[in-house]
């Protein structure tokens, strides 16, 4: 046996520029659909899933999926599936400058949450699509609680805010 037979196979995977543009989005939304990314990229729906499915192979990121999210017969496109970015997909974003420094991975996300931060992502993804060749701009959208976190005096003493966007 040869050493070419003997070694490991190479993974035909390489990361593309068109790879950085789903990075870019997933640190702007946090968690995206299939259809969201080819709404905002006008990609082709069955090439962007077949490129997520490898972005997820290879730890870029992660999915997902909406429990009882759609009435699709079994064997329907999975559109169900949620994105977000893997811990090595986030330094792949902050060496393109997408991310800054405090940008955090969410380790698991519970299904009793998922749904209500999808919905934010839509409401941004609407706002922004609407915007589109309009004078309009959405100048800044932060959906990381962290950042957003702050307190009020209410007269009893200090309570915490965490809005959602």
């Amino acid at each position: 046996m040869s050493t070419a037979e003997r070694a490991e196979p190479r993974s035909s995977f390489y990361f593309k520029e068109s790879d950085a543009e789903i990075l870019k989005r997933l640190v702007e939304y946090r968690f995206l659909q299939p259809g969201d990314f080819q709404r905002l990229t006008g990609r082709n729906i069955i090439s962007l899933r077949r490129r997520l499915r490898q972005l997820l192979q290879c730890e870029y990121v992660e999915r997902f999926t909406l429990p009882l999210e759609r009435d699709a017969p079994v064997g329907s496109p999975p559109d169900a599936f949620v994105y977000q970015l893997a811990p090595r997909g986030i330094i792949k974003a902050k060496e393109y400058g997408f991310a800054d420094e405090d940008y955090r991975y969410t380790r698991e996300k519970s299904n009793l949450f998922l749904p209500h931060d999808l919905l934010i992502t839509k409401i941004h993804l609407a706002i922004e699509l609407a915007a589109r060749g309009t004078p309009l701009q959405l100048i800044a959208w932060e959906q990381r609680r962290s950042v957003l976190l702050d307190s009020a005096e209410n007269g009893n003493g200090r309570l915490s805010v965490n809005p959602d966007a």
